[in-house]
């Protein structure tokens, strides 16, 4: 009896062995991958204050949904796969990556055509940590750092910055509205280190 992930496996290679269907699905998922990397890396250096806002939850799910109907609609041209299981596995897969990808497309227009002057806000260092070779900084509004129940935000910073500041130490954001009212940052300066002071 053959193994079940040898058998899923041969019905993949099957439904992947040519035709311009399946050219037409490679090419696909190559673009959605690379369009993923670069959302990834522009995301990093225009980051939102709150990364994630609620909207953004609701934008990426109603984006899924009419994804999800229009590849279903089309799935005979654009998903290789005959196999029911794999077919709407792939239907679903995709309209994700089309959620995602909505998202990053309304947090470029929302920096991008953002023309707010620079305007620096205090914060205050709360704490720090690391996560997979980034550094960041937990902070909050100097005006209510320290108050019970406060929401604090965390802030990715070069490890140099890392390492030189400490808790209680002023962070200076560059915080701009955003075009569509979501709130981004487009720089820092850390204060009272062991380098510098404001």
């Amino acid at each position: 009896m053959q193994p079940k992930h040898n058998k899923l496996s041969s019905l993949v290679r099957r439904d992947l062995s040519g035709g311009s269907r399946q050219l037409l699905f490679i090419g696909m998922v190559t673009v959605l991958v690379a369009l993923a990397y670069v959302a990834d890396r522009m995301s990093r250096s225009f980051p939102l204050l709150d990364p994630d806002p609620t909207a953004s939850f609701v934008i990426a799910g109603v984006v899924v949904v009419l994804a999800s109907v229009w590849i279903a609609r089309f799935r005979s041209k654009l998903v290789p796969f005959e196999t029911p299981r794999l077919m709407w596995a792939t239907v679903v897969a995709l309209a994700c990556c089309a959620g995602g990808l909505s998202w990053f497309l309304l947090e470029l227009a929302n920096w991008s055509l953002d023309r707010a002057p620079p305007q620096e806000v205090r914060y205050t260092i709360l704490g720090r940590y690391s996560f997979d070779g980034d550094f960041f900084f937990r902070t909050a509004p100097e005006s209510i750092a320290g108050e019970e129940g406060q929401r604090t935000y965390s802030v990715s910073v070069t490890e140099e910055d890392w390492d030189a500041a400490r808790t209680g130490s002023v962070l200076l954001l560059d915080l701009r509205p955003g075009f569509l009212g979501f709130r981004w940052i487009a720089g820092y300066r850390v204060c009272e280190t062991k380098y510098r002071r404001c």
